[in-house]
């Protein structure tokens, strides 16, 4: 199935205005378990936890531009939740030959509230996942946004064109931001200095994706040259 949405990150105060404006159904609670593998995570795997019911769901990426996400999506009812997705499973579903077996990663809990309008569904999420919440806004639709919403999107200015990752590459930047901190934090031993990196990298919003990836190159450098003057003291004292 193609799956056309359009998707923009929201801050907290237009997350309250949203609920507002629009006549939400009550409040739907899905849990995502995210797969990776050592190779290929550049697809979305996952299985969705809702109503009481286990579904398998794989997104293969298309297109996206200026918000508007076309991907492939696949999905199957299964009966426990794995720890381990085999490839041959994966392949299966989606009709291809590229997957690798997924690990299952960590957990993002998403609060879903949506609103219908013709053949347009819109999401609006509240999504807690590694020690963070975001918000964002999703329109689901199958040939065009209706004028109605777009009017509604206009005139609450909430287009933005810049945040327009999706939950899984979030939620993955969000795994391995972590994981550079806990590695800085161990090498470095320096509370202040771990303190200051988590910060900057938690604000991304605030100090712009360029300045979050320099931030990111400096530690990783931090790291390395300390990892080797760790490794020349070793060899001199052998």
């Amino acid at each position: 199935m193609i799956e056309k949405e359009y998707k923009t990150m929201l801050n907290y105060e237009k997350y309250i205005r949203l609920l507002e404006v629009f006549h939400f159904e009550e409040v739907l609670v899905q849990v995502n378990l995210y797969y990776i593998s050592k190779q290929d995570d550049n697809n979305t795997v996952r299985v969705r936890c809702k109503s009481g019911r286990i579904f398998l769901q794989v997104k293969i990426d298309c297109s996206i531009e200026k918000g508007i996400h076309i991907n492939r999506e696949y999905e199957k009812e299964i009966e426990i939740i794995p720890y381990i997705i085999t490839k041959e499973e994966l392949n299966n579903l989606c009709g291809v030959d590229f997957f690798e077996d997924r690990y299952l990663l960590d957990i993002l809990v998403t609060e879903r509230r949506n609103y219908i309008c013709e053949d347009n569904i819109i999401s609006l999420d509240r999504n807690s996942y590694l020690g963070i919440t975001d918000y964002e806004l999703e329109i689901e639709y199958k040939n065009k946004i209706v004028e109605k919403i777009k009017k509604k999107h206009e005139q609450e200015k909430i287009y933005n064109e810049k945040n327009t990752r999706g939950k899984f590459k979030r939620f993955y930047a969000r795994y391995n931001q972590k994981s550079l901190i806990r590695e800085y934090g161990f090498q470095m031993k320096d509370e202040r200095k771990t303190r200051k990196l988590t910060e900057k990298l938690c604000s991304r919003d605030k100090i712009g994706n360029q300045d979050a990836v320099l931030a990111v190159a400096k530690v990783k450098e931090e790291i390395r040259e300390m990892q080797r003057k760790l490794q020349e003291h070793t060899i001199h004292i052998l």
